[in-house]
């Protein structure tokens, strides 16, 4: 059976599974040949095909094998009569009644014909396969984020590094309620954490500051009132950023503790 292109290979399929019904024979009887390199080289190498064309070969090649589809030159294959159209004389005198000449004889002595197939034809039906890069960021919340109370963060705080130091010394677990200098120890070390997270030494915002850092290494901004006789956070507030949990919660208990006075009093009061 020939045929021109992927249009005529599908009706000589067609034509095949006919021949193959009504004549009872089997269908490794059958040897298929083309021109077209490009659908012989579709069957031969049975890729990874388009839908359409991935379907039909598979169709294909579940009743026959590659080996069975050959290629033929134009000029020895009858079907180019067929696609091209000639006389009345030209067809008396063509192959098209029995075919190539070697058909008559042995298949041993069948040319083994070699071409090269046009790779941009062939590979126009590969089934695309579209490459998706995702960078999935994954943040991470700190703990203290779970509370919304400064006052409560600082407790549990408190808790978790006297759990560690009891442990540490092998000392028994102490009940005693928090003083007020295991909670001002835990308050410098969340406000250190702050600043090491939010400020580095190349912020801009941090450099338009007079700033100094205190005994506990913590950063203060330098006022005006640095004269003035009162508290050290007074005249030498500490530095906070803008939009982090930490401050919010704090301005919220403030703002809570003193019945939700005006931004002037609450200025005052952090302070």
């Amino acid at each position: 059976l020939l045929f021109r292109d992927w249009n005529y290979l599908l009706a000589c399929w067609e034509l095949a599974l006919r021949i193959l019904e009504a004549l009872d024979i089997p269908s490794k009887a059958l040897t298929f040949w083309s021109d077209s390199t490009t659908a012989i080289s579709w069957i031969q190498r049975n890729d990874k095909w388009g839908t359409f064309l991935g379907n039909r070969v598979k169709e294909i090649l579940s009743i026959t094998e590659s080996s069975q589809w050959s290629y033929i030159p134009g000029k020895l294959n009858p079907a180019y009569l067929a696609s091209r159209g000639c006389t009345p004389q030209q067809l008396l005198r063509s192959r098209w009644w029995e075919g190539p000449a070697f058909l008559k004889a042995p298949p041993e002595s069948w040319p083994n014909c070699e071409f090269i197939a046009d790779e941009a034809s062939v590979n126009s039906e590969l089934k695309e396969e579209k490459v998706l890069d995702l960078t999935v960021k994954t943040e991470v919340r700190e703990w203290f984020e779970k509370f919304s109370s400064i006052s409560k963060i600082i407790g549990v705080l408190c808790w978790v590094l006297r759990f560690v130091d009891n442990t540490r010394k092998k000392l028994k677990p102490s009940s005693e309620v928090l003083d007020n200098l295991e909670k001002k120890e835990v308050e410098n070390v969340l406000w250190r954490m702050v600043q090491r997270k939010s400020f580095s030494e190349k912020n801009d915002s941090v450099k338009k500051l007079l700033v100094i850092k205190d005994d506990e290494g913590i950063i203060r901004v330098k006022t005006k009132i640095i004269e003035r006789d009162d508290t050290l956070d007074f005249r030498f507030p500490i530095l906070l950023p803008t939009k982090h949990h930490l401050t919010t919660c704090l301005i919220r208990q403030c703002h809570l503790m003193n019945c939700h006075a005006g931004v002037q009093i609450i200025a005052a009061k952090l302070r």
